[in-house]
């Protein structure tokens, strides 16, 4: 870190993307912000690993749904081979009906919500976020190691979850902050360094 004339550091940055305003790439003090990148790949992984949590208690439901297409495909192709017209196509409800909508739906977000929260309160990361060496730190404290507040990861959740916030929004401004950050007030990503 350079100093200023008085003697106080000055914040490192990346220089500005083509024309814009530079961004910070360390937290006050001194450690490293994660990028745009590394944050899509934890939100893919944890999208695959709550997928995967889903599809067990959402069973029933899928093979229901497979039960219904799979007889429907069946009497399509049963008609093509007699030289039958095809049945017709039918409704989106016939393969999933509206209760198994709202039970998968319900399933979906308990279990995003319980992963979440219950991985940022333990370890200030979810799973993919500890694959890819993040970590969510209050602001400007790149070295904490206590527990995250509850009031901060339900409100990063919760904008997460908000379709006009969207979790993982562009990361800009002079912090790298995302939405959810921003909407925490309290929380961003830090790549964790070796030693620290």
């Amino acid at each position: 870190m350079g100093q200023q004339p008085y003697g106080g550091p000055v914040q490192q940055t990346a220089p500005a993307a083509l024309g814009g305003r530079p961004q910070a790439v360390f937290t006050a003090d001194g450690v490293r912000l994660s990028g745009w990148w590394w944050r899509v790949l934890a939100a893919w992984l944890d999208s695959i690993f709550i997928s995967v949590l889903v599809a067990i208690p959402a069973f029933p439901i899928y093979r229901r749904m497979y039960g219904s297409i799979a007889a429907y495909l069946n009497e399509v192709f049963s008609a093509a081979q007699s030289g039958q017209a095809p049945p017709a196509q039918p409704a989106v409800t016939s393969f999933l009906s509206s209760t198994d909508q709202a039970a998968l739906l319900a399933i979906q977000i308990g279990v995003a919500l319980v992963y979440n929260i219950a991985f940022l309160r333990w370890r200030s990361a979810t799973l993919g976020m500890l694959i890819c060496g993040l970590r969510v730190v209050p602001v400007d404290r790149g070295r904490f190691t206590d527990r995250l507040e509850w009031g901060s990861i339900v409100i990063r959740w919760t904008s997460t979850m908000t379709a006009t916030c969207g979790g993982n929004s562009p990361v800009c401004g002079p912090t790298r902050s995302g939405c959810r950050e921003r909407a925490s007030r309290s929380n961003k990503l830090a790549r964790h360094n070796p030693g620290s």
